[in-house]
């Protein structure tokens, strides 16, 4: 059975012109409950045996855990079809009217409640080997 509803999201022009002018907004509704159980999965997963790109931080004051990971779709068969295989492709298509995506990565933050340490403030941009503004 597949986790894909056959209903697919449609992104209203309104909610496209907030994000090409404010470079974000807010879609509720658009992550059926099959997929938030089947991340809940991957990511417990990830936190009890992190994949090779675990990049986790040391807790303050020894108080929380603070857990982060990137690439996991290369590792989980639940990232895997959460990015290739969920509304989220269709979505991004539909933001830049595009024909075609890419996937660049998928990164993950977890702290547990009480963790003090921020996440820390970084500018992905740069880093990647893109060009243009059509991310998300």
């Amino acid at each position: 059975m597949s986790v894909q509803e056959d209903v697919q999201f449609k992104i209203t022009d309104e909610q496209r012109q907030a994000f090409n002018d404010d470079g974000v907004t807010v879609l509720r509704g658009v992550i059926n409950g099959q997929w938030l159980a089947r991340l809940d999965e991957s990511i417990e997963k990830d936190i009890a045996n992190p994949g090779p790109f675990y990049h986790g931080y040391k807790a303050k004051d020894n108080v929380g855990k603070f857990h982060g990971n990137l690439r996991i779709w290369q590792n989980d068969p639940g990232f895997h079809d959460y990015c290739l295989k969920s509304d989220l492709p269709d979505l991004a298509r539909q933001f830049f009217q595009s024909q075609r995506i890419n996937l660049l990565y998928d990164q993950l933050f977890v702290k547990e409640p009480g963790t003090q340490n921020p996440t820390p403030w970084h500018n992905d941009q740069p880093f990647w080997p893109i060009r243009g503004n059509q991310v998300i």
